[in-house]
């Protein structure tokens, strides 16, 4: 059995690149591999750094970032920031450690428009192949066209976890003074 903390590669399976491709073709894809198992029209792998970048203007960016630190807070931040500039066609989904209790999972929780917590773990491609991490994932949904896009991720991802819609932007902050809000 492979060392988990060792690689980075946990490369999407590949009934959610079908999924995700049905949804929009993938324009980009901003970390992968040289063989771009998720067949997007532009792809930058570990060597061109995708964060170096835009992704807007692309159309459907699909970003499943190595999930060790700091990579995995790097690419999402730079996920919400280039969302913010995104044309209506454009569209961002970013695929994160269900981890609740993380800064990460918070901030792309906040910036999102949906999210899908999936109903169950699901094994992964690449170095790791086969192997299903010690905890569940979130695919976190980002745009500005609403009436384009929420459509297409609720009837694509229906039936496969619980799809939140985050629309208000107004979070109650745990541990705050009652009332307050963020």
């Amino acid at each position: 059995m492979a060392d988990r903390k060792a690689h980075n590669n946990w490369q999407s399976p590949q009934w959610l690149v079908s999924l995700i491709a049905n949804m929009a073709p993938i324009g980009l894809d901003p970390c992968t591999t040289a063989y771009n198992p998720t067949g997007a029209a532009r792809f930058f792998t570990a060597h061109d750094n995708g964060l170096r970048y835009t992704w807007s203007g692309r159309g459907l960016v699909y970003c499943n970032p190595p999930f060790s630190l700091p990579l995995v807070r790097h690419f999402t931040g730079k996920m919400i920031v280039e969302s913010e500039t995104f044309a209506p066609g454009d569209a961002g989904l970013l695929l994160l450690p269900g981890k609740t209790d993380t800064k990460v999972y918070h901030a792309a929780m906040k910036s999102c428009q949906l999210a899908l917590l999936f109903d169950k773990r699901f094994q992964f491609e690449g170095e790791v192949g086969g192997q299903q991490p010690m905890f569940g994932c979130a695919l976190f949904g980002f745009w500005s066209h609403h009436r384009l896009w929420h459509p297409r991720f609720c009837e694509t991802f229906k039936g496969h976890g619980t799809i939140v819609m985050v629309e208000s932007k107004t979070y109650f902050e745990a541990g705050g003074e009652d009332g307050k809000f963020e």
